[in-house]
């Protein structure tokens, strides 16, 4: 759910949400200080190519992203400020810990990662598996940045002692006197730091934790192995984007207005892809798919078929398949 009333700002965030496989839901749209007023020609005309790819992308349907770090923070920490009143903010919240705002720096270093709160772990939600992975909603993590331990639960302190005892990476941002019921746990907090892999947030130490950037300009690789693009630009300014990706030993490239997502399987053929604006789909600088007109299309396979839908296809268009597998 996103809530803004700058019509640019909107399109670009909801576009580049569908990289990552989240869909927008317009809140108070019609609200009259802070809506968009999507009934206004103007927000139909910027939303409508935006919409259009948030269908392609149902259809393509992708996994989780593949999100290798995970960023933990102490919820005890942010909501306890006592008794320091200096450090009482919005909501009173400890909000100069400045969580969000390291987790966006990681992001924007290139290093995707997921933000949590430690009430998972109280909830059982956040554990660790057999391979001392720290899993959540099926997805599992390579390593973890934990913010601020102070005043934990016991089941936190639990869950990160256990995880570096197993070899687990860690890196470790703040001390902790006491846990949440009052207990000095400085001894506990210090064995747990000697056997972290990093101490202190640092952007140059991730690369300690074994975790690498993304290298997918525009795009997001996910847990299935597929991908996704999108690019703002090509929509606003009628321009192609383009992407390049060597999946299984074979190139596959092609231009895209607004969104392209793709999926190849292990002997390298074409298992599914969507793709706004498309005209052709080259497999090692060879085209094995085309349109005589740009649209939006998608295509899956069935067993040895191809099943293939272009929107608002023209009359007089033409689709050219070339050995897609």
């Amino acid at each position: 759910m996103y809530y803004d009333y700058h019509i640019r700002r909107f399109t670009s965030k909801t576009l580049t949400d569908l990289r990552f496989g989240i869909r927008t839901f317009y809140h108070a749209f019609n609200d009259q200080q802070w809506g968009i007023g999507l009934e206004t020609p103007e927000a139909s005309e910027a939303i409508n190519p935006v919409e259009s790819c948030a269908r392609l992308m149902n259809r393509f349907n992708p996994s989780l992203p593949e999100i290798k770090l995970l960023v933990i923070f102490g919820n005890e920490a942010l909501q306890n400020w006592v008794p320091d009143q200096s450090q009482r903010g919005s909501y009173d919240l400890n909000d100069r810990l400045h969580i969000e705002e390291k987790a966006l720096r990681i992001w924007k270093a290139g290093y995707r990662n997921a933000l949590v709160p430690t009430d998972l772990i109280n909830e059982g939600k956040l554990t660790l598996n057999a391979e001392n992975k720290p899993v959540l909603c099926g997805h599992q993590f390579d390593a973890v940045l934990f913010l601020n331990p102070q005043y934990s639960k016991e089941p936190v302190l639990h869950f990160l002692e256990a995880y570096v005892k197993n070899g687990g990476k860690l890196m470790i941002e703040g001390s902790a006197t006491h846990n949440f019921m009052g207990d000095k746990i400085a001894d506990r907090m210090a064995l747990l730091c000697r056997n972290a892999t990093v101490n202190g947030f640092s952007m140059k130490a991730i690369p300690q934790l074994g975790i690498e950037k993304n290298a997918v300009a525009d795009g997001c690789k996910n847990e299935d192995g597929s991908y996704l693009f999108t690019d703002i630009q090509s929509i606003r300014k009628d321009r192609t984007a383009s992407f390049s990706l060597l999946l299984h030993n074979d190139t596959y490239s092609s231009d895209y207005k607004g969104l392209a997502a793709i999926s190849v399987d292990e002997q390298g053929k074409l298992q599914k892809f969507a793709c706004s604006g498309f005209k052709e789909l080259r497999k090692n600088g060879k085209v094995i798919l085309s349109l005589n007109h740009r649209a939006g299309i998608f295509v899956e396979r069935a067993g040895n078929d191809y099943q293939i839908s272009v929107a608002k296809l023209e009359e007089e268009s033409k689709i050219v398949v070339n050995n897609l597998q």
